[in-house]
């Protein structure tokens, strides 16, 4: 599929990759962050991106358009999300 490359700016094609030998790449292990704590969230994000499940359905998630989610996530959780980072900062 078509892109424009973020550091060439030029337009290229993804290449096939289907003949790659992934068969050595595997998950070895995981760690599980101990829920409700931003301070073992931020630590985890330190390391590597963190799965995150959120309950999809809120309106914070819904009418999310940009910056900090400040509003109610749920607990029944349907969704899976990839985070990878945390808080502001300022160019």
């Amino acid at each position: 599929y078509p892109y424009v490359s973020g550091t060439t700016k030029q337009n290229e094609d993804c290449k096939d990759h289907s003949s790659c030998d992934n068969t050595k790449l595997k998950v070895t292990s995981y760690t599980d962050v101990k829920k409700n704590s931003d301070s073992a969230l931020m630590s985890a994000l330190e390391q590597q991106p963190v799965s995150v499940a959120i309950q999809a359905n809120q309106p914070a998630f819904q009418f999310y358009s940009g910056g900090v989610l400040t509003g109610e996530c749920g607990t029944n959780l349907d969704h899976g999300v990839l985070a990878v980072g945390y808080g502001t900062w300022t160019d």
